[in-house]
């Protein structure tokens, strides 16, 4: 494997090697070639004259042809990917042509479906409307209940109230009308006696009258 060094304005002798190593003899004798080629100073010089100046420019022609060969291999390649990716384009172009829409479709079997599904969103959002209706119809009604409920209860509670407040009242009236009967069937038995006693008294006044002599 060999290894091109590319000359710079400035070049050093140890910069072209080969690939047997630096130390090697054909390192040795390219080193002192390059050497003995930039002995005169500059290119201005004199630095590529004599039988040196063959060498050197050998190794630049050789360093140029694998630079161009490579350049021209890249270049190869980029023509080569351009043709695939032209035939591939083609071929896509043909593909969604045979794939694609001829002309435009027809959807006019699709109207009267259509139609014929909004005429049953409309007939559906009017039941709808319909039946959210006698929800609020049937919420208000059960509100007017629930009010009526309410003050039945309420009421329900007040006439509660008021009976537990007149009990003490029936149970002391209940207890003076006992009193009261018991206190007439003893002004009755006393009426009694008295009936007894003034019969008795007026018999006896009466038979002591008879008893008068004239």
């Amino acid at each position: 494997e060999r290894s091109w060094c590319v000359l710079s304005h400035s070049p050093s002798p140890s910069c072209c090697h080969t690939a047997k190593g630096k130390n090697s003899p054909a390192a040795s004798a390219s080193a002192n070639l390059g050497a003995a080629a930039f002995s005169g100073g500059s290119f201005g010089s004199g630095g590529f004259q004599g039988g040196n100046v063959g060498i050197l420019s050998y190794d630049e022609k050789l360093t140029m042809q694998s630079l161009n060969e490579r350049l021209a291999s890249y270049m190869e390649t980029v023509r080569n990917l351009e043709k695939e990716n032209a035939h591939l384009e083609q071929l896509i172009r043909e593909w969604y042509q045979k794939q694609g829409p001829i002309g435009p479709k027809d959807y006019s079997h699709y109207y009267e479906k259509i139609e014929e599904l909004q005429k049953q969103i409309v007939a559906a959002a009017v039941e709808t409307h319909k039946v959210l209706l006698e929800l609020d119809n049937t919420k208000m009604t059960a509100e007017d209940f629930r009010i009526k409920y309410e003050m039945e209860s309420g009421l329900r509670q007040n006439v509660e109230g008021d009976l537990n407040s007149l009990r003490p009242m029936l149970d002391n009236l209940t207890l003076a009308k006992s009193d009261l009967e018991m206190q007439f069937e003893s002004l009755k038995e006393e009426i009694i006696d008295l009936k007894k006693n003034h019969e008795e008294v007026r018999a006896s006044s009466l038979k002591c009258t008879l008893e008068m002599p004239l």
